[in-house]
């Protein structure tokens, strides 16, 4: 049974997807894409490629075979660009509060000549994507070995996400050091959003960084 390649690249006006099968015969499928739901547009994108193998409405074979599936997009960079994303609040561990405002010191010089990167005048921190106004600490530690060294204050977590529940936050990220050894307080501190989330009603999304890069 044949092996497939399957790759989208979902642009800000269309979307394409390439499929390959172990022969190295490919087809293209193009379709608009669709910002509110992008599977949308993957799909018919997706169905239209199939059409050149006869297998229109029909996808099952090849999703099943698939050897890799690439998904790439411009979307979440145009968010990035435009700041147009949700207004996002964050949950970091206390004394980092304001690691996103500073950023890297690279930030300050990107894309300038190196007779510009010279002269600190025209160095300048960019608008960080969450303000500090929207960051909450919460005590805890995980050494970089995975090792509990501080326990999680879940009611520093409580206070935290109800105050940015207030402030109308439309998705809430937590984001806690070394995470990625040892994800506990974090998944303990996302239990505890979504349980506040679902109290007040409300649609927003728990994001952790642990899941995003684990």
């Amino acid at each position: 049974m044949s092996r497939y390649l399957i790759a989208c690249d979902a642009g800000g006006t269309m979307t394409d997807v390439i499929l390959v099968d172990e022969e190295g015969k490919f087809v293209i499928g193009k379709a608009p894409t669709t910002p509110d739901d992008e599977s949308i547009g993957f799909m018919e994108s997706f169905d239209e490629a199939l059409t050149y193998w006869d297998m229109a409405g029909d996808g099952k074979e090849v999703c099943e075979n698939a050897e890799t599936a690439i998904y790439t997009g411009t979307s979440m960079l145009n968010t990035l660009i435009n700041m147009s994303g949700l207004k996002t609040g964050l949950i970091v561990t206390r004394g980092f509060e304001d690691i996103i405002v500073q950023g890297r010191g690279s930030q300050t010089f990107i894309g300038f000549e190196w007779s510009e990167i010279s002269h600190m005048q025209y160095r300048k921190h960019r608008e960080p994507l969450v303000p500090r106004s929207l960051t909450r600490g919460v005590t805890e530690r995980i050494d970089m070995f995975g090792q509990p060294v501080i326990p999680m204050y879940e009611h520093e977590v409580e206070s935290g996400v109800r105050e940015l529940l207030e402030e109308g936050v439309e998705a809430i990220a937590i984001l806690f050091l070394f995470s990625f050894t040892n994800p506990m307080h974090e998944a303990k501190a996302g239990e505890i959003a979504r349980k506040l989330v679902e109290e007040s009603g409300r649609e927003v999304p728990i994001v952790l960084s642990s899941e995003v890069a684990p």
